[in-house]
């Protein structure tokens, strides 16, 4: 399968900046079944000053300096990606999730595609004990993992609601409060339309 990408970010700046250092993460690699025929990355205004390089997981980066005054930055990415296509497992025949718990645990590799590094807390991305008991009623003991994933998916699609102001740039991936925020506001959703009554949100 052969997939023409195309995105646009847009930034609006509440007053005019003179200088900017940026980095970019937005252009697709080659990994496992995907390999990228050609990308494109199309900055305005025009950078001064502008390179490339990968990160410790080997994604792409592109480092940008900004050297006129402006007052709004728009990125367009295009991309033409091939996908090989691959027969999904059978969400039962998947592991149990405890078994792969116990895997990720024992594992010494620390490289790049290791899982040690998403055990841990870190600055954004805090360990909250409601949010783990939220996650926690899809995977029951003995549970094939990628049955408990996909449940885990379902409910987050059904039980929240996307809200564009709930968070800025400084919010944690997931606070106790959006997790509040987001889970109220599904519940106000699912009540309305249970009387009849719609709120459109996005989603």
């Amino acid at each position: 399968m052969i997939y023409d990408v195309r995105q646009t970010t847009s930034y609006t700046y509440a007053s005019r900046v003179g200088y900017a250092h940026h980095v970019l993460r937005l252009t697709p690699i080659d990994r496992t079944r995907q390999r990228v025929q050609a990308t494109a990355l199309e900055i305005t205004p025009a950078p001064a000053g502008r390179r490339e390089g990968r990160d410790f997981f080997g994604n792409r980066l592109t480092w940008i300096e900004l050297a006129e005054p402006h007052d709004r930055m728009t990125i367009r990415v295009a991309a033409r990606i091939v996908v090989d296509g691959l027969g999904e497992p059978s969400p039962q025949e998947t592991p149990a999730w405890e078994a792969v718990r116990d895997d990720v645990f024992d594992t010494s590799d620390i490289g790049a595609t290791a899982p040690v590094h998403f055990l841990f807390a870190s600055r954004q991305v805090p360990l909250d004990p409601e949010i783990r008991a939220y996650a926690g009623a899809s995977f029951p003991p003995g549970r094939p993992i990628l049955a408990g994933a996909i449940d885990l998916m379902r409910r987050i699609n059904d039980e929240f609601v996307y809200d564009a102001e709930a968070t800025t740039v400084s919010t944690p991936g997931v606070s106790r409060r959006i997790f509040s925020i987001w889970r109220t506001t599904a519940s106000v959703r699912s009540r309305d339309a249970a009387s009849g009554s719609w709120t459109l949100t996005s989603r």
